[in-house]
């Protein structure tokens, strides 16, 4: 019996929580994984040469097959090995810009339009055009919403139910920004933290 497995049975019988030691267990062999895949990779960023937030990367994203981090069980070493050989250390902003360009690559060799739903929410595509086909697709989901919600005679609960005009904080938070509803709702706000600062 090895003096680590000792100590372990030691703090069991001493009363440490099962669940506190599960943490610890969990939280020191992931620390020795990582360490013996950045060790592998030599322990620096390949760019800066740093060894400070390091993150492990993919030299060419077409050969990925699998996540390193995920082959933690020891049957699966000879996978992990396998897998860190297509890969390189980096720091994080280094890593940040290689992944950016590996996105750009990859959505080149991809067949879509840009400015389309199937770009930005399947593709997942943050190119300006798609942006703002995004934005436009919610303001037209969320009319739809409220009109339904009209409609249909429902809508919030209390309060927010009743009829409201311009000038009151309840026009502003239904939307109205014209002036009186503005200044409504600057004033409110404002002895809301008068009455905080008074009762602190």
């Amino acid at each position: 019996m090895t003096d680590s497995l000792e100590e372990s049975i030691v703090e069991i019988v001493a009363g440490l929580p099962r669940a506190e030691y599960n943490r610890r267990y969990l939280n020191d062999r992931y620390a020795a994984q990582k360490q013996l895949m950045f060790d592998y990779l030599g322990g620096v960023c390949i760019v800066c040469g740093t060894n400070d937030d390091l993150e492990i990367d993919h030299r060419d994203w077409c050969k990925k097959t699998k996540e390193a981090g995920r082959l933690w069980p020891l049957k699966r070493y000879g996978e992990m090995f396998a897998e860190l050989d297509k890969c390189q250390l980096l720091c994080s902003e280094h890593h940040l810009q290689k992944s950016k360009s590996d996105w750009v690559e990859q959505n080149a060799l991809k067949d879509f339009t840009h400015g389309t739903v199937y770009g930005w929410m399947k593709r997942k595509c943050d190119c300006g055009e798609c942006q703002r086909a995004k934005r436009a697709w919610n303001r037209i989901r969320n009319a739809k919403r409220r009109d339904a919600t009209r409609a249909s005679g429902g809508g919030p609960r209390g309060e927010y139910r009743r009829p409201a005009k311009c000038g009151e904080v309840l026009m502003y938070r239904r939307g109205c920004r014209c002036t009186d509803c503005k200044g409504a709702a600057a004033k409110y706000e404002r002895l809301r933290l008068a009455a905080k600062a008074a009762t602190a």
